[in-house]
């Protein structure tokens, strides 16, 4: 089927498109219904000897589509935390690349993705149709306020490897708050209690803990800002030992004579943490002199 000034004519095997197309039949402006696609195209972009320019005496009428453009002009960036830091250079946002908008009872519609802060414009291009646009339609585009933190954390990990904390803040559609930034505190505690601070950057902060002793953590997230803010439960990771890889003798150095001597033998990971998997037998040798 074929779109031809404003009529849908046919349908036509590529050979008669191509006649009809030699003696000026049809136009660059016409449109071929695309079954791989299930939409309509322009002939051109449908047929590679559609592409030759030729000159036409005809008005082109108004297209089935429009193009918009959309300018996105960024903020000037803020520091909501106290730690000392240089701000990126800004560079300013690109216009993307033209969306086609296919109008049916003379209404189209488009949805956009999520956008950043700032001012965007969205306009018609010109040079795509014969109607004028009004005026363009232009966009405050105010950060999102972040209702609620998650993270993510292992609940098991064996020693010696890196447990990851991840933070999001998100809003409450449950978007990634890209603009916000904040602060907040890590607490852990073990045999050896340890805080740190954790600072939001494009609404998502994370750090790498590594550990070599097996043992259990309790992991909680403090805030103190002036945010009412939903936070992560307090989680339990389990540090796990590894496998065994040597023997170690555990006993007293000194003992008085004729009181019954008690040695353990452990088989113990590569950091000394008691391999509990391991089960197997040993031949232990006393020497005296």
């Amino acid at each position: 089927m074929v779109s031809h000034l404003d009529e849908q004519i046919g349908p036509f095997d590529e050979a008669e498109l191509k006649a009809k197309w030699t003696k000026g039949e049809i136009l660059p402006i016409d449109y071929v219904y695309d079954e791989t696609k299930q939409d309509w195209i322009l002939i051109a972009e449908k047929f590679s000897w559609a592409t030759n320019k030729r000159e036409e005496s005809l008005m082109p009428p108004p297209l089935r589509s429009d193009t918009v453009v959309t300018r996105r002009v960024p903020p000037a960036l803020s520091r909501v935390t106290e730690t000392p830091a240089v701000a990126p250079p800004v560079t300013p946002a690109k216009p993307v690349a033209g969306t086609k908008v296919k109008l049916v009872e003379g209404v189209g519609e488009i949805e956009l993705s999520p956008l950043n802060p700032g001012k965007v414009e969205l306009l018609v291009d010109p040079s795509a149709t014969m109607l004028k646009l009004t005026e363009p339609l232009r966009i405050d585009v105010k950060p999102a306020e972040p209702v609620e933190i998650v993270w993510t954390v292992a609940n098991q990990l064996a020693v010696g490897q890196d447990l990851e904390v991840s933070l999001r803040a998100l809003d409450e559609n449950g978007n990634v708050c890209l603009h916000y930034t904040d602060e907040f505190t890590l607490q852990v505690r073990g045999n050896t209690p340890r805080d740190m601070k954790l600072i939001t950057n494009d609404g998502a902060a994370s750090v790498r803990l590594n550990h070599t002793k097996a043992e259990s953590w309790t992991v909680s997230l403090v805030y103190s800002g002036k945010k009412s803010l939903k936070l992560p439960e307090t989680k339990t990771v389990e540090w796990q030992p590894g496998p065994a890889v040597r023997l170690i003798l555990d006993g007293p150095q000194e003992y008085t004579a004729g009181i019954p001597l008690k040695v353990q033998v452990k088989a113990v990971d590569s950091f000394g943490n008691l391999a509990r998997t391991f089960q197997g037998t040993v031949v232990l040798e006393v020497k005296a002199s």
